[in-house]
């Protein structure tokens, strides 16, 4: 059970993650890139950019400020968007996402604010059976052992690659 509630949660924070990459770049490009164009009805803009002329310190600190301001505002595109895509990606049906809809709307919510945040948190769980146990970042679940028998709960991170802010869960192998 609890290596799927693990997929769940990294499923979640690695769509989040992306949503909230593509966010980041949408707003810079329509801000600095105003020059847009209608695909399939969909308005797009026209440059890239790496070929915009990039936006001050300054202007880039108040647009995050907004952002952050403004996250609980997106939630609902956010579950909307996500929903569809677990239930597709993790192969759940309709009574296990009504089961766990408080669970996942929770890890939606919680995942978004993390990475709305400048520079945004992060979670690691990416560790495969008979990988060396990672003590600094992790700590045991019902057995301890010096091997990695899988993650039960990833390690929060204050950013990618940063301090730790509080340590995983995995179950040790000896």
């Amino acid at each position: 059970m609890e290596e799927e509630d693990n997929k769940e949660i990294a499923e979640i924070f690695t769509v989040c993650k992306s949503l909230s990459t593509g966010q980041m770049a949408t707003i810079r490009a329509l801000l600095v890139c105003p020059q847009l164009e209608t695909v399939r009805g969909e308005i797009k803009p026209t440059h890239t950019l790496k070929d915009a002329i990039p936006a001050s310190k300054d202007i880039m600190k108040l647009i995050k400020d907004y952002r952050k301001e403004m996250a609980g505002n997106v939630l609902p595109e956010i579950r909307k968007a996500i929903y569809p895509h677990l239930k597709h990606e993790l192969n759940l049906n309709d009574a296990k996402m009504k089961a766990c809809d408080a669970y996942i709307e929770k890890c939606v919510e919680l995942c978004w604010y993390m990475l709305v945040q400048d520079p945004p948190m992060d979670l690691c769980w990416q560790f495969q059976q008979g990988d060396p146990f990672p003590s600094n970042s992790f700590r045991s679940y019902t057995s301890s052992g010096d091997k990695v028998d899988y993650v039960v709960w990833p390690t929060l991170y204050l950013f990618e690659n940063g301090s730790v802010i509080s340590k995983g869960v995995c179950q040790g192998l000896k």
